[in-house]
């Protein structure tokens, strides 16, 4: 792998244009902030780069990150240390959703633009809804207030199975977003083929979310589903005992999302590490646009999506089945 580093007008930054890569570490999750680090040759002092690109040797893009902190170890190497692109959303704006947006594609592109035109991260962006189009009821906020942008559209996506990819394009000097579906591709695996015979799963704090109006006049239950679906109907429930949170607020459609938003937090409370190097061929090129058909003890246990892939630029790399999240695990 060979490291590139750009400045704020994605140009090369003089001799650091190639630097050899010796190892590295990338946690890339579908909703959680990426992690990155490498050891590389000594980068230049005076260089500061506002991007990086990491390629293969054939020059093809693996991973591109924002910001990238140049540490110098004893030695004379560097330790890169970089942030994910998705990180330009975690900033605060005002958005007005007294509108209704009449789909999810709508939605998202809503959010969008409002982030863009209130003050967005001072690069120039591109947002592709092309390869989604979700028929399903629109959940939005219905206040115009604060939001802080990258938790509004983790919400959005997670309440509709979608995830975010990003790249730099140095042609047209843009951040280059996509949003596309975890159900894209579908994959059976047995666990026992991979040396599982326990994994870890956990009961969703909330299981019930219940959206009231502010004088108690509305009321709307939701109910999370062990298949990870959410229902309406009282006689589908199947998980219990009953976890319950009670949510206000003076438009019912803003009690709602936040109903929804709260059971789409606790679906997929599984990790189920799976090792590829058990089936190379078939999982290398796995990302967050497959789910999995997953079997245990040969019975058919659940669909889970991809919620971590983690990569050290060995075979040995892991893909984490189920968006158990990132602060919860390290609890753990």
């Amino acid at each position: 792998m060979f490291l590139s580093l750009y400045d704020k007008n994605f140009r090369t930054i003089n001799n650091n244009s190639s630097l050899i890569v010796e190892s590295y570490n990338l946690k890339k999750r579908a909703y959680d902030l990426n992690e990155f680090n490498a050891i590389c040759e000594s980068v230049s002092l005076s260089a500061e780069p506002m991007f990086a690109m990491m390629k293969t040797k054939e020059g093809d893009n693996y991973y591109d990150l924002l910001s990238p902190l140049i540490i110098r170890n004893e030695n004379n190497k560097s330790k890169v240390v970089g942030r994910d692109l998705y990180a330009v959303f975690n900033t605060e704006c005002i958005i007005d959703f007294t509108v209704k947006q009449l789909s999810v594609n709508a939605l998202i592109q809503f959010i969008y633009n409002s982030w863009k035109a209130f003050d967005s991260s001072g690069f120039n962006t591109n947002l592709d809804l092309s390869q989604i189009n979700i028929i399903d009821t629109v959940y939005q906020p219905s206040e115009k207030s604060v939001y802080n942008v990258k938790d509004l559209l983790t919400k959005t996506m997670k309440n509709y199975g979608l995830f975010l990819s990003s790249k730099i394009n140095l042609q047209s000097k843009t951040l280059d977003f996509v949003i596309r579906s975890q159900k894209e591709i579908t994959k059976k695996i047995r666990l026992e083929d991979f040396n599982i015979t326990d994994f870890n799963k956990y009961q969703p704090e909330t299981n019930t979310a219940i959206a009231m109006n502010s004088d108690l006049s509305i009321r709307h239950n939701w109910y999370l589903k062990q298949d990870n679906s959410i229902t309406t109907q009282s006689a589908l429930r199947d998980i219990f005992p009953t976890a319950t949170k009670i949510f206000t607020a003076d438009d019912i459609n803003q009690a709602d999302f936040e109903a929804v938003s709260e059971l789409g937090e606790n679906r997929f409370q599984e990790e189920i590490p799976i090792n590829i190097v058990y089936d190379y061929n078939r999982l290398s090129l796995v990302d967050f646009n497959t789910s999995f058909e997953v079997y245990y003890q040969d019975k058919f246990y659940k669909v889970l999506p991809v919620g971590e892939i983690i990569d050290n630029g060995t075979k040995n790399k892991i893909l984490k089945l189920g968006n158990l999240p990132v602060e919860f695990i390290q609890l753990i």
